[in-house]
């Protein structure tokens, strides 16, 4: 289950584990795709947990659909 995107409300995973929204970036890697009348591109959301500091990133595609998860 993908955590609720484009808020900075604390969310809680899982495990019981807070964390929040801290970073919305564009992957430029990707070129972009034209969908449905507009270009598309990849998104890759940063959370950061509450507890100590470390984060993931989950990247959302062309259809906004989720693509990947890393932790960082």
């Amino acid at each position: 289950m993908l955590p609720k995107l484009n808020t900075l409300q604390p969310q809680e995973g899982k495990l019981g584990r807070a964390f929040r929204q801290v970073m919305l970036t564009k992957d430029v890697s990707k070129p972009p795709l034209w969908v449905k009348g507009e270009y598309k591109h990849h998104w890759i959301y940063t959370f950061k947990y509450l507890d100590d500091g470390s984060c993931f990133q989950i990247e959302i595609d062309y259809h906004d659909k989720f693509f990947d998860k890393k932790t960082i």
